[in-house]
C-alpha cells in the first residue's frame, strides 16, 4: 500500500539568473526570474507556474551561489512561504547563476464548504476550485476539526484505488464521519461505503483493515451486486463485505421498510 507521503508528488522549480552578473565576483541567483522544469501530473500547470511565482517572491532579493548562508536560508523561507511545500528534497547550486530547487508538494484530497482546499495532513492549501483528476473529494458536515482530519487522511488512502472503482463504475465523489469515528464515502449514486478509520488512527490498526482489503472488500461486492444496484450501503472494515440493500419503492399509502441485508 502506498502511503500518503507517496501520493503528494514532487515538482521541480529551476531558478534562473540575472542576465548579467553584477560588478561582485560573486555569482547571484535572481528568485524573481522562474521557470517550471517539471509538476506533478495531478497539478494544472497555471497552479504550477503561479506556485513557482509565489516561492520566487517569498525568496526575497538575490542570493549568492559562492557561499552556503543564503541557499540554507531559502530552505527555511520555501517551507514558510506555502502550505503547498511539504519538504525541501533538493537545493542545488549550479554555476553560473542558477540553483534547482526540488520539492515535495502536498496534494488537496478534501474540499469543505467554500472551496477550501485540504492535504491528507489536514493543512490547508487554498481557496478555489482545482482541476485535478481524480478531483478532491467533498466533505459533508458537521464535523469538528479531528473528524475533518480523519476525513482526509481516509480519503488520502482510497486515493490511489479511485480510477480502479471508477473503471468499475463506482465514483466516489463525497466523505463524512459516521458513528462510532467511521468515515463513509459517498459515491454520485448515493450508495455508502462505511470505510473505517484511517490509517493514520494507529491505536485501530488491529481492528481496521488495511485499505487494500478494503478496497478488495468493495469489488467483491460488486461481483455480488453489479455496479452496486440496488444496495444501499457496503461495510468494508469489518473481516467480511456486508451489503446493505436498499429498501423497495413504497406503494402509496405504506408504512417504512428496514433495510434488507445481503450476506
Amino acid at each position: 500500500m502506498l502511503s500518503g507521503l507517496v501520493f503528494l508528488a514532487v515538482a521541480g522549480l529551476l531558478f534562473v539568473a540575472r542576465d548579467s552578473v553584477k560588478a561582485s565576483p560573486r555569482f547571484l541567483v535572481d528568485p524573481a526570474r522562474v521557470d517550471v522544469l517539471e509538476r506533478p501530473e495531478w497539478m494544472p500547470g497555471d497552479l504550477a507556474h503561479a506556485l513557482g511565482a509565489q516561492l520566487g517572491f517569498a525568496l526575497g532579493p538575490p542570493a549568492s551561489l559562492l557561499g552556503d548562508e543564503d541557499l540554507s536560508r531559502w530552505r527555511g523561507d520555501l517551507l514558510d512561504a506555502s502550505a503547498w511545500v511539504e519538504e525541501v528534497q533538493r537545493l542545488e547550486a549550479r554555476f553560473p547563476g542558477q540553483a534547482v530547487v526540488r520539492l515535495r508538494l502536498r496534494r488537496p484530497v478534501l474540499e469543505l464548504a467554500g472551496q477550501v482546499l485540504l492535504s491528507a495532513d489536514g493543512h490547508t492549501l487554498g481557496t478555489g476550485s482545482i482541476d485535478t483528476e481524480p478531483r478532491p473529494l467533498r466533505f459533508e458536515g458537521p464535523g469538528d476539526p479531528e473528524d475533518v482530519r480523519e476525513c482526509a487522511a481516509s480519503a488520502a488512502d482510497l486515493l490511489p484505488y479511485r480510477f480502479e472503482l471508477e473503471d468499475e463504475g463506482i465514483v466516489v465523489d463525497r466523505v463524512l464521519m459516521g458513528s462510532g469515528g467511521r468515515v463513509r464515502f459517498l459515491t454520485t449514486a448515493d450508495v455508502e461505503l462505511e470505510w473505517g478509520r484511517s490509517t493514520t488512527r494507529s491505536e485501530y490498526a488491529a481492528v481496521d483493515l488495511p485499505p487494500a482489503t478494503r478496497v478488495g472488500h468493495l469489488l467483491a461486492a460488486l461481483e455480488r451486486r453489479p455496479g452496486l444496484h440496488g444496495v444501499a450501503r457496503v461495510v468494508l472494515w469489518k473481516d467480511q463485505p456486508e451489503i446493505v440493500l436498499a429498501p423497495p419503492a413504497l406503494p402509496v399509502g405504506s408504512g417504512p421498510y428496514e433495510p434488507l441485508r445481503d450476506g
